[in-house]
């Protein structure tokens, strides 16, 4: 006697059920102190809440605008410092820095602004030396 032919049976399933994963993107966080020159000039920058921000520009020539502007408070200055970096001071020449410092005090965006007229004894500034300012983003 033979066997009767077999079925196949198949194999059981199997169900893989996944629940929805939530991935939370953060902003990295902005620095908490923030230092700018001359390079800066024309770019956003970004600092957090109760940061601090160090400007220093070179020429005592430098004249900044409005002070404490919304989101910032002035900490100190602004302060000349004839001679700073340039050697001996000679009057009128310029040579030196001026330092600004300011606190971010509530979030926003603003701006600190410079200029000047005179790049030095007798010399005017070309249009593209004669003004200078940042984009804060305080968060």
């Amino acid at each position: 006697m033979t066997a009767p032919p077999s079925t196949p049976v198949p194999a059981p399933r199997s169900t893989v059920t996944t629940a929805p994963t939530s991935i939370t993107s953060r902003a990295p966080s902005a620095p908490t102190s923030l230092s700018l020159s001359e390079a800066a000039n024309g770019t956003t920058a970004s600092v957090a809440v109760d940061g601090t921000i160090t400007v220093v520009l070179h020429s005592t020539y430098w004249t900044f605008g409005a002070l404490g502007a919304p989101a910032l408070a002035v900490s100190s200055g602004p302060t000349p410092r004839p001679g700073d970096g340039c050697g001996p001071t000679v009057p009128g020449s310029g040579c030196g820095t001026v330092t600004l410092v300011e606190r971010a005090t509530t979030a926003g965006t603003t701006a600190i602004s410079a200029a000047r007229t005179s790049c030095g004894e007798a010399l005017r500034c070309s249009p593209a030396q004669s003004a200078w300012s940042v984009t804060i983003r305080v968060g």
